[in-house]
């Protein structure tokens, strides 16, 4: 047994001057005390998020343009210039939705995530793009969102994908954003985590030779074998 995976996110001031975001994967066996935990180096996403957090802002009347890179429903409300070359180098997915729920734009990541169909793009329903058993969770969450006009954070894991996605929405007056990451390896590291320590209970468990654990600071025996 063993305690939920926990994770969080920690900033570290390095020796070349420099900070850097920690992505950590942590849990606790409850009969050895030990503690598992996988890094990964989210400072580029950090990053990205500051920045579209600011554009948020910044942009919350979208302007026009007539010429970019990003699929857009309605050409009379195309995002600015400065949301065009953020947006489009982003490496995870962006949309820009309408209050009813409808696909005003994304980038190119977005449409690969998720297996956006061309002819989808137009007045697209968002919720279309989601079989009914798989969207339950983040549905509720981006309704949330828009509903009490706070920014949520969800994890899910879609079937129809095969993928767990982290998804960010950020509501404003007229419209809402989405911030989409594939999460699937970070996912598949927390089960490989969990896996490596009921693998060690069985061989400690199993093995033929007397084995126990002793906590060293409470004094005490924690967990023994049968032999």
């Amino acid at each position: 047994a063993q305690a939920p995976a926990v994770s969080f996110e920690n900033r570290f001031f390095c020796k070349n001057l420099e900070y850097k975001w920690l992505l950590w994967n942590c849990f606790i066996s409850a009969e050895t005390n030990e503690l598992y935990c996988s890094l990964t180096d989210i400072s580029e996403k950090k990053k990205t998020e500051s920045n579209l957090a600011r554009l948020v802002e910044e942009n919350k009347s979208l302007q026009s343009s007539n010429k970019n890179q990003i699929k857009t429903s309605d050409p009379e409300k195309l995002p600015d210039k400065s949301w065009i070359n953020t947006i489009e180098i982003l490496t995870d997915g962006f949309f820009i939705l309408r209050h009813d729920w409808t696909i005003l734009a994304c980038n190119q990541m977005a449409q690969l995530l998720i297996n956006l169909p061309e002819n989808l793009i137009k007045q697209a329903d968002f919720w279309s793009l989601f079989p009914a058993d798989s969207e339950d969770q983040f549905c509720a969450s981006a309704k949330e969102a828009l509903e009490t006009n706070k920014t949520v954070h969800t994890e899910s894991f879609f079937p129809h994908l095969n993928q767990w996605l982290e998804i960010i929405v950020y509501p404003s007056s007229d419209k809402v954003t989405l911030f989409i990451k594939d999460i699937t390896t970070r996912k598949k590291q927390e089960i490989d985590l969990i896996q490596l320590e009921q693998d060690y209970e069985v061989l400690f468990d199993n093995n033929p030779m007397p084995m126990w654990a002793y906590d060293v600071e409470k004094l005490e025996i924690v967990m023994v074998n049968d032999a």
